[in-house]
């Protein structure tokens, strides 16, 4: 969770975490980019961001 969307962009890959034979599927990555059109060199940019931990869960969701 970002603290705003401006210059925050989501990407997702269906393959980059490789493949789960056993489970006969991929294991997707998650991504984001920090977007900062027309730049300064000197001036800080900065975001917050949380993450959320859960339980690992088959699938299936069960």
């Amino acid at each position: 969770m970002f603290d705003r969307t401006e210059g925050i962009r989501q990407t997702h890959s269906p393959s980059a975490g490789g493949a789960n034979p056993e489970l006969m599927t991929s294991n997707p990555a998650w991504d984001f980019q920090f977007v900062i059109p027309n730049y300064e060199i000197t001036r800080e940019y900065s975001f917050h961001a949380r993450a959320v931990f859960r339980e690992r869960c088959s699938p299936g969701g069960t």
